[in-house]
């Protein structure tokens, strides 16, 4: 068996033998006290893992911050799928691309490549909204439409083929990531020659399309790189790295490596134990700083409500670095406005799902609070998501990194939307037995039913951080997660 380790399961400290620890790094297993560090390889049930790796990365952004808003065209970086780069196209263009035999996994990422192209439009109703690119019409070789964007969405999102949440400037649709769209996993998409218009809302707006009519802001020349990536269906396992960009003032890439206190593996061990979940290893973890003038810019002072592209949230995903690595920025504090239901803000994605393989857009990147990784009094053996700080921001991690992978909440914070897997528990609004319009850890905790009962509190992607948190995803998140083009 060399290096590898099987282990009992267990619940506390009380379940192991004198000698051994429950150590939530690899699992929740009872393992020797001097070997719950995660670093070896490990089996959870189905699951061989080698050993991640921690590597410094150097300084990632330019020396002196730029003069003007950034809004840079990433070249996407994968192992083992295929890359087709298709370049600018102007909205309006029919675009053609080849889906070989066997694929399990289609990304399109639409990054905006002229400088005069809208960054918002507004609708008679909706007012100012960002001028989001998406595409028009998706279909298959025999014509079968996947997407549109004239067709209303189902009430129930799950049966659709794919589900968006648009965004401007660059923006990334993953198929599958619906319940629907994962009944291609057995012999995959149809191969042969897609289709697709290029599109975004101004140019909707421009040409009179219904959901826009009465706008402002139209135009019908602007141009965006095209570039589509295909991947084999996927395993029942993969491998997923991450690049640790630390915009914090109490931290660097070498004292966060070092980890005296070993906050840092506790939190590693965390986000490896809910990913195990899913049937996946982590990899390589890339420590990177930031220049000077970006830990002045971003450390406490981002804004989480602001979705322009220029602003502080997307600019600072822009010094991500190239390459598959999921882009996670740790700071001191986020910014955000009070609201009933906001509480405190502990994480924000940048997009979902996230441009996958391209470092360095404006959406490139998930936004984690690193405050209360030194918060160690009332940790124990077993892992602890919500009175543990190392737990608790390996969670939050684990959080957003799962909408950059493409998952939405399970149950969003008043029960009005659900995500588009049907196996993962509902918690509808008739669940808020306190009546003040948010549902809770204990309203959510009933998970004996997946159709529409008061559960998915113990979900990953549950809205909240509750007691009832367990770091868990439901098999088809795990397959959505798992097709995502960054898990190899």
């Amino acid at each position: 068996m060399g290096n590898q380790l099987c282990l009992g399961s267990c619940d506390s400290n009380a379940n192991c033998l004198a000698g051994y620890t429950c150590c939530g790094a690899l699992g929740n297993v009872c393992a020797p006290a001097d070997r719950c560090s995660g670093m070896l390889t490990v089996i959870i049930p189905d699951l061989n893992c080698t050993p991640r790796s921690l590597v410094n990365g150097g300084v990632a952004g330019p020396p002196a911050q730029p003069a003007s808003c950034q809004k840079p065209v990433v070249s996407t970086t994968f192992n083992g799928a295929q890359l087709q780069v298709l370049g600018a196209q102007t909205v309006g263009n029919v675009i053609k691309f080849n889906v070989p035999a066997g694929t399990g996994t289609i990304s399109i990422l639409q990054q905006v490549v002229d400088a005069g192209a809208p960054d918002t439009i507004v609708l008679p109703v909706a007012g100012t909204v960002p001028n989001a690119a998406v595409p028009f019409l998706l279909s298959g070789p025999d014509g079968g439409v996947f997407y549109s964007d004239d067709v209303v969405p189902n009430t129930d999102l799950s049966v659709m083929e794919v589900v968006l949440a648009p965004e401007a400037t660059a923006a990334a649709m993953i198929l599958p990531n619906t319940t629907q769209a994962l009944s291609h996993e057995a012999g995959g998409y149809p191969a042969g020659t897609w289709t697709m218009q290029v599109n975004d809302y101004a140019y909707e707006c421009a040409h009179g399309d219904p959901t826009t009519i009465g706008c402002t802001g139209g135009k019908s020349t602007q141009q965006y790189d095209i570039q589509i990536v295909t991947k084999p269906v996927m395993g029942a396992t993969g491998t997923l790295d991450f690049g640790f960009y630390i915009v914090s003032d109490n931290w660097t890439a070498a004292s966060a490596i070092a980890d005296p206190t070993e906050v840092w593996r506790r939190t590693l061990d965390a986000i490896s134990s809910i990913y195990a979940h899913a049937g996946i290893c982590l990899g390589k973890i890339t420590f990177y700083d930031v220049p000077a003038w970006a830990k002045a810019a971003y450390a406490t002072a981002v804004n989480a409500n602001d979705a322009n592209s220029c602003g502080t949230l997307d600019q600072m995903f822009t010094l991500g670095q190239p390459g598959g690595a999921i882009p996670i920025f740790f700071v001191d504090d986020i910014q955000a406005s009070a609201s009933a239901n906001a509480g405190v803000v502990v994480g924000i994605d940048g997009a979902i799902p996230g441009p996958p393989g391209a470092g360095g857009t404006v959406h490139s990147g998930a936004l984690v609070n690193v405050s209360n990784i030194t918060a160690t009094t009332n940790c124990v053996a077993a892992t602890s998501f919500r009175t543990c700080g190392p737990d608790e921001v390996g969670y939050i991690t684990s959080h957003e990194a799962g909408h950059y992978l493409g998952l939405f909440h399970t149950t969003e914070f008043d029960g009005s939307l659900f995500d588009p897997i049907g196996d993962t528990s509902q918690c509808a609004l008739s669940c808020d037995t306190d009546k003040d319009g948010t549902l809770t850890g204990p309203e959510c905790n009933d998970d004996s039913s997946t159709t529409a009962s008061c559960g998915g509190a113990d979900n990953t992607m549950f809205w909240l951080i509750t007691a009832q948190a367990q770091g868990l995803f439901s098999p088809q998140q795990s397959r959505i997660i798992r097709a995502n083009p960054v898990v190899y």
